[in-house]
């Protein structure tokens, strides 16, 4: 988590710190699995439109590549230019 030295009242919240901090880690990964699990049943289920705009972009660019690969044609870009714009 953290690397402290002489700072006894942090050693005495260690037994406590060290296990939240792994719990709040690991609701990430929960998270991932639990969208991966809706994303079998609907692709764009759980995407959050302004974080995962890459993402989706990834994906629409995927599935074009390996249709235009199946049907023997020249690639065509899904993606339309545009600017992102967020803030974090």
């Amino acid at each position: 988590m953290t690397y402290w030295k002489n700072a006894p009242l942090l050693d005495a919240l260690k037994p406590i710190l060290i296990p939240a901090g792994r719990e709040f880690l690991d609701q990430d990964g929960r998270m991932v699995d639990l969208q991966n699990t809706g994303l079998a049943y609907s692709p764009a289920m759980l995407w959050i439109d302004d974080i995962d705009v890459q993402a989706k972009w990834y994906l629409k660019l995927k599935r074009e590549w390996a249709k235009s690969r199946e049907e023997g044609r020249d690639f065509a870009n899904p993606i339309e230019p545009t600017t992102l714009r967020w803030m974090s």
